[in-house]
Formats: C-alpha cells, sequence, structure tokens
C-alpha cells in the first residue's frame, strides 16, 4: 500500500502538508492487515494532535525523507501494537524544546534511552540526561 494516492489532494502547500490523511491511511493499513506501508517523503503538520495507531501487527512503515511537525502535546503514539517497523521517520516539533536520537527502546518496561542534544531544552522528562548537564 502506497500512502501517495490517499494524499493527492490533501492541500495545496506541498512544503507542509495535513498529518491527519497520514493517520488515516496508517490506521487503514493496520487494520485491514497490510504487511507494509510506504508514506510518500514530505513534511505532515500533526499541530499539537497525536498520531495513534492503534492494534497494528506485523507491519512494515518505510517513512524515509518523511517529517512529522508536532507542536507541545502531540506526538506518535502506538497502542496494542506488536511487530510495528518504523525506518526513516524524523519527529521534529516547533517551537524546538529536545532534539535527540534514540538508541533503545525497552519494550517491557514503556521507556527508551535516547542522547539528547545539549543546545536545546531537555524535554518535559524527570530521567532526562544531557551529556553537558549530567556527565556521565
Amino acid at each position: 500500500m502506497v500512502l501517495a494516492g490517499l494524499l493527492s489532494a490533501a492541500t495545496a502547500n506541498p512544503e507542509l502538508q495535513p498529518g491527519a490523511p497520514v493517520a488515516f491511511a496508517l490506521q487503514y493499513a493496520a487494520d485491514t492487515g497490510a504487511a507494509q506501508m510506504i508514506i510518500t517523503p514530505g513534511d505532515y503538520n500533526f499541530s499539537s494532535t497525536s498520531l495513534q495507531l492503534l492494534n497494528a501487527a506485523s507491519l512494515d512503515i518505510d517513512a524515509t525523507g518523511v517529517t512529522f511537525w508536532f507542536s507541545p502535546g502531540g506526538g506518535v503514539q502506538l497502542n496494542g501494537c506488536t511487530d510495528v517497523f518504523i525506518r526513516g521517520l524524523t519527529i521534529d516539533y516547533t517551537p524546538t524544546t529536545s532534539q535527540g536520537v534514540v538508541s533503545s527502546v525497552d519494550l517491557q518496561g514503556g521507556s527508551f534511552t535516547a542522547k539528547f542534544d545539549p543546545t536545546f531544552l531537555l524535554p518535559p522528562c524527570p530521567n532526562a540526561v544531557s551529556p553537558l548537564r549530567n556527565p556521565p
């Protein structure tokens, strides 16, 4: 399944497309048991709305060249999902409060490990560590 056809009339602004059609297409792929989903490269605006993917199983999402833009309060949520792989996705926020690279995910504990760029504000997480603020 390729997302391009579902987004053809999404917006007149090719620089920042609305995120709702992406969310709809991803959930449709999950609901129909698709094995792969390719998101058309581009920037997608979700504002403060979270992209929620529910009960997806064995879904490979290729988001190479894709950036999801959120404002505070928004983000990506995977609920009740198993064996979902997302490749190539960049998540960004405006205004930018923190930036980092996720190095591991603890599925059992519901947490992740990331290295945050110390030139940006840390995320609002009590255990967030910055190399400059919390040296090893």
